[in-house]
């Protein structure tokens, strides 16, 4: 039986649903185009294993009228930016503790990807919708040695949304497979996340001295090579955002892709 709909973010259909005095949550493809995406996110989320940090249990999987769904754990909690906005600091701090270890231990391969063409064709796509309002961030994004990026496993959207705190537990949801494999996407979802309060963006009631702690603890995490590469990520990651935002969003974003400009000097 459905419960309720809830809110998704990459257009699936996901349902809370009940089985008897058992929830689960049903995630269900927008479109036949879309099920192999959804089914290698699944299969990521599946071959997650961390002693720290867990995520959903996959319970089974099919197809419903030529769509892919799939039926996982029901994760009762609240999500990272909620706990942070109803926490003290001092409870928060292991939290992202505990995220800058996980990311911190995640084996680099020894492959290195060459990102050079990838990035281009992307900014070469992000300019007509940019303008040349932003057209210094995109250079921003280019001035980095693109063929040297280390390769690793990822979450691929490691935003605060996707990171449920359950009875002391963190939990990762919403797996995405990432055209750019290495552990810096996560680093830089989450960094853009705390320097712009992306999840508050709703509310716009972002708890300013948390998150820029938060932030800070980030950044120290990094070396200086690594940080440089999650600054152009969060940049390109912010980039993207703009061709889609509305009027509404766009008056959350100008004063905060001003402020990232005068900080990171673009």
């Amino acid at each position: 039986m459905i419960i309720k709909s809830i809110a998704g973010h990459s257009g699936c259909q996901v349902l809370l649903c009940e089985d008897g005095d058992k929830k689960f949550i049903r995630k269900i493809s927008p479109s036949g185009e879309y099920n192999l995406r959804l089914m290698g996110q699944v299969e990521k989320q599946g071959k997650f294993k961390n002693e720290a940090i867990r995520r959903p249990v996959v319970y089974c999987d099919g197809f419903l009228q030529g769509r892919y769904y799939v039926d996982m754990e029901y994760i009762k909690g609240i999500s990272l930016h909620s706990f942070i906005s109803l926490n003290t600091i001092n409870n928060v701090i292991p939290v992202i503790n505990s995220l800058c270890t996980y990311l911190g231990n995640i084996k680099k391969c020894d492959s290195v990807l060459d990102l050079t063409t990838p990035i281009e064709e992307k900014i070469s796509l992000l300019r007509p919708p940019c303008g040349d309002k932003y057209s210094s961030f995109l250079d921003y994004c280019l001035s980095y040695p693109w063929n040297r990026v280390l390769s690793s496993s990822n979450h691929g959207d490691l935003t605060f949304e996707n990171i449920i705190i359950s009875k002391g537990t963190i939990y990762f949801i919403d797996f995405l497979d990432s055209k750019i494999n290495t552990k810096y996407v996560d680093y830089a979802k989450l960094m853009l996340d705390a320097l712009i309060g992306w999840s508050w963006r709703i509310k716009d009631d972002t708890p300013l001295i948390k998150v820029m702690r938060v932030y800070n603890i980030l950044v120290e995490s990094l070396g200086h090579e690594s940080l440089e590469l999650c600054k152009r990520l969060l940049v390109l990651n912010l980039m993207r955002i703009v061709p889609y935002s509305n009027k509404e969003s766009m008056s959350f974003l100008e004063p905060r892709i001003r402020h990232i400009g005068e900080i990171y000097h673009i």
